[in-house]
């Protein structure tokens, strides 16, 4: 959104409203839809202004409904709104799903930040609006209730799926809800005030700003890495000398010792590759095979190619866990093979009792004392067990022999040539000089590097250690100056803002209040921590800097009893907002902010910044350009506890404000914002016959004598009728003349 300066918006403020004679293209909700949700059973608004639509209605009607109905598309918890009609669900069954969509017109930076996160297919042309409809739909179970997001545009033939999360992402941001609730909330809590004047200093200046704190949280890293690694260069045995002569005797007696053992490791690896290599060349090759179980310990045959690089060029803890996967497959190995001649051993030996052809033979044996002449009917049976034992003995050999040619005798070339005693040696030497050196196996080459390093004056770290703690000093002090420029920034912008939201109070029923801001530096700022805390980025409701603010008002007609209020926090009279201000002044204090800076409401409540500006910051290479604001400003009765000429001044703000900054929806009682209005919507409750009775709701447009006779209701209720309408023409006169149609 385009920032005026500060003093001309003051300055508009102080003239009457007018709009130009055409506006540019801009985005808008167009649409709301709901189904099931509380007493309303189906029911679409027409088509909302792009400027000011005002919802009016019956106290109890249902007009919160809209704004619950936005809360939910939002990303808000479906618990903190009433989802369901009394009734709904008894007897057994599931109460019906509720449905929740708007539908947007998106054009400018609001739609070019939405569309990097869209499919192809949602990409209107370059000079068309991007026509987009969020929902979410809630099943109810007897229990719990889940919900079901999407977004859909008509030219894409299918809606996207969405998380919760990532629809909250994409669309809160395009709408901003004002009540006294959030106004109480957004002007009690000090960032989000902060947030709200950042939304009022240039963006070069907070753009500078966070530019130079990531320049130095860059040093800063870069000078930490450096000391840490500094810090464990050396291993533990070598902590605490301090480089005298005996030392240096020491070290360079443990840096013989490791390279000792690195010429061994390396002639071990060496041999071992050769060994494995050759079994693998004089065996028979093996068919492809799928691959191994990540659980199962590696064969010989896998680690050949590893070994042969170890051999050259160890890895990063120098072929230990290579090592350890070694000797798991010689061992697996011997085992393998011990178990395949024991096999043999049970199927072909004639010594072995329990094998197979000792057993054969001893059957055969027996079978020859079973004789009978050749005509007994027991004789070709008596032959035909013979023939079945000789093939069996066949079968036997012919299975011995297999298993001897092509297991054990392949086992036997593959076998390894390395004694798993030898590897047992090298693990254990290994294992001793860690322990002697209390450092982990793996990085026990390493540090006998950083010894080496270390007596020959070759430490990268400490060659370039006080040089990146120069540089960060001087990006430390380049900070301090941008955050002492963006304070100076922030004061003016209190200013102006004070001066801006002073001037209209007594418009807005406040007469004799004063507004002031007050640009503090909070209290515990580290700078070690880049101005305490985490600070996001730049752009609107930046924590960038050391800055609080305060937002305070002095009532000059209020009396000793109002200015003695516990927790007030007076000092010469002037007081905190959150403190001193009524929930009713509050959100009109909120409207005045929102009016003399449009989009602080949405950066005040988290609409703009944090993380996702943090990256569109960033993406813009800190070019001071703030993110889009919101495209719907929602009040919610702000109107609240304001009558005559106050409320006269609300409807001329809001007026205003959907003129010349972005859409507004206002929830009113008041008939001089339903005056002014582009567009008039009426909620009504009436009885429902079927679902066994109780009510339902509609929403609809009001034009003409329909939106007279609505103004004269706002205004009298049921008295004076006749006059009452005539009272609602010359308020409906009075708004024409302060508004123009935006057709």
């Amino acid at each position: 959104m385009h920032r005026l300066p500060a003093l001309l918006l003051l300055l508009l403020l102080l003239l009457p409203p007018a709009l130009p004679l055409s506006s540019p293209p801009r985005s808008f909700l167009s649409s709301i839809s709901v189904r099931n949700l509380a007493i309303i059973d189906s029911a679409v608004t027409p088509p909302l202004s792009p400027f000011l639509t005002v919802v009016t209605g019956e106290t109890g009607a249902g007009k919160s409904l809209v704004t619950s109905a936005i809360a939910l598309v939002r990303g808000e918890p479906a618990r903190t709104v009433p989802l369901l009609a009394d009734g709904d669900g008894v007897g057994g069954d599931a109460p019906p799903d509720t449905e929740v969509s708007l539908s947007f017109s998106l054009v400018g930076r609001q739609k070019a930040r939405l569309l990097p996160h869209l499919p192809p297919s949602f990409h209107p042309p370059a000079d068309s609006p991007l026509l987009l409809t969020a929902s979410r739909t809630i099943r109810h179970s007897r229990r719990s209730s889940r919900s079901a997001c999407s977004l859909s545009c008509p030219s894409s033939p299918s809606p996207l799926p969405l998380s919760l999360k990532q629809l909250s992402t994409l669309i809160a941001p395009l709408v901003t809800t004002v009540s006294a609730a959030s106004a109480a909330t957004a002007l009690g809590d000090v960032p989000s005030r902060l947030a709200a004047l950042d939304v009022g200093v240039p963006a070069a200046s907070l753009s500078a700003a966070s530019a130079s704190l990531r320049a130095y949280s860059k040093k800063r890293a870069a000078r930490a890495a450096l000391e840490r690694e500094l810090e464990t260069s050396l291993p533990p045995s070598a902590a605490g000398l301090d480089g005298g002569e005996r030392d240096l005797e020491m070290l360079e007696h443990w840096a013989g010792e490791l390279e000792g053992f690195e010429e061994r490791r390396k002639g071990f690896f060496e041999r071992a590759a050769k060994e494995v290599g050759e079994a693998e060349d004089e065996a028979d090759p093996a068919p492809p095979s799928p691959a191994s179980d990540p659980l199962s310990p590696p064969s010989l045959a896998d680690l050949a190619v590893p070994l042969r690089a170890a051999s050259e060029a160890p890895p990063p803890d120098g072929g230990y866990e290579l090592l350890e996967d070694l000797k798991s497959a010689i061992a697996s190995f011997s085992q393998m093979f011990e178990s395949a001649s024991l096999s043999l051993a049970h199927l072909s030996s004639i010594s072995e009792a329990s094998s197979a052809v000792h057993a054969l033979t001893q059957a055969r044996d027996a079978l020859y004392d079973v004789s009978f002449a050749p005509a007994h009917p027991l004789y070709d049976a008596v032959e035909d067990s013979h023939d079945l034992l000789t093939a069996a003995e066949k079968a036997l050999s012919a299975a011995a022999s297999a298993l001897e040619a092509r297991v054990l005798q392949q086992m036997e070339l593959r076998a390894p040539r390395l004694p798993l005693e030898e590897v047992d040696e090298v693990l254990a030497e290994w294992h001793t000089l860690a322990r002697k050196h209390g450092v982990a196996p793996g990085a026990l080459l390493s540090a006998g590097r950083a010894i080496r390093n270390e007596l020959d004056g070759n430490n990268r770290a400490r060659e370039l250690l006080p040089a990146a703690r120069r540089e960060e000093e001087e990006a430390l002090a380049d900070y301090k100056e941008a955050c002492r420029a963006l304070t100076v920034e922030r004061e003016r912008a209190g200013e102006l803002l004070g001066e801006a939201v002073s001037a209209r109070l007594k418009d807005l029923g406040m007469s004799g209040a004063e507004f002031k801001v007050q640009v503090f530096e909070r209290g515990g700022v580290d700078w070690e921590e880049g101005g305490g805390g985490k600070a996001r980025w730049g752009g609107p409701g930046s924590g960038v800097g050391v800055d609080a603010v305060d937002f305070l008002l002095k009532n000059n007609n209020a009396g000793e009893s109002k200015k003695k209020k516990k927790g007030a926090g007076l000092v010469g009279g002037w007081g905190k907002v959150e403190a001193v201000a009524s929930s009713g002044e509050r959100a009109r204090i909120l409207l005045l902010i929102e009016t003399a800076l449009p989009g602080a409401v949405a950066a005040a409540g988290g609409g703009v910044g944090g993380a996702e500006a943090e990256e569109e910051e960033e993406e813009r290479g800190g070019q001071g350009e703030a993110g889009p604001g919101p495209v719907l400003t929602l009040y919610d009765e702000i109107d609240s506890h304001v009558g005559g000429r106050a409320a006269v001044a609300v409807a001329r703000l809001l007026s205003r404000q959907g003129a010349e900054a972005n859409q507004i929806v206002s929830i009113t009682h008041n008939a001089a914002i339903g005056s002014v209005a582009d567009e008039h919507l009426v909620v009504e409750k009436s009885e429902r016959e079927e679902k066994g009775g109780g009510v339902r709701v509609t929403v609809g447009r009001v034009q003409g004598e329909d939106r007279e006779r609505e103004i004269a209701r706002m205004a009298a209720g049921s008295m004076a009728e006749t006059e009452s309408l005539e009272f609602a023409r010359a308020m409906l006169r009075e708004g024409r003349e302060h508004t123009q149609t935006h057709e």
